[in-house]
């Protein structure tokens, strides 16, 4: 049931992040569903119920896709969970909306390096740094600078070469 509840969020999250722009509910009653949904999830989540947070997030997205919060929140919430793919997926999602979003490469990056794909993951870590830099976020660019170089030196001591 767990993992059937996944897929069925991601195919939402899918399916909503394909909707044209101009569907956006950025209204008030938009932005009303987006906060409910939001405040639900974390609700859920300090209840212990990551699963109801899950579906709250996904709503939230849905119902105002312009909102990179309830993207970070979801990837987070799919991460704390180990469900890495879920992660990934979410983090691709929310990049394709917010391709200056440090956070989403530096949980993109986290989720790649734990299912084994260490280019994907150097990648990702190298661009969240520069964005971090880039945008003045000097404690997000030391961490993500941090956690890049421990990527690049497993690689190393894997033979990958990075890029």
């Amino acid at each position: 049931m767990n993992r059937a509840l996944c897929f069925v969020v991601l195919a939402a999250l899918v399916l909503g992040g394909c909707a044209k722009p101009a569907a956006d509910k950025t209204g008030a009653q938009g932005m009303g569903e987006y906060r409910r949904h939001l405040i639900e999830g974390n609700v859920y989540l300090k209840q212990g119920d990551p699963q109801k947070a899950v579906a709250s997030f996904a709503k939230a997205i849905q119902a105002d896709p312009s909102q990179p919060e309830a993207y970070l929140v979801l990837a987070n919430v799919f991460l704390r969970l180990k469900q890495y793919q879920q992660t990934i997926s979410v983090c691709a999602s929310g990049i394709q909306r917010f391709p200056e979003n440090g956070d989403l490469y530096y949980l993109l990056a986290v989720s790649q390096a734990e299912v084994g794909s260490l280019m994907g993951a150097v990648s990702a870590a190298k661009k969240s740094v520069d964005l971090f830099y880039e945008q003045n976020k000097e404690e997000e660019g030391k961490r993500a600078a941090a956690f890049f170089l421990s990527l690049v030196a497993k690689a190393r001591e894997e033979g990958v070469a990075t890029p």
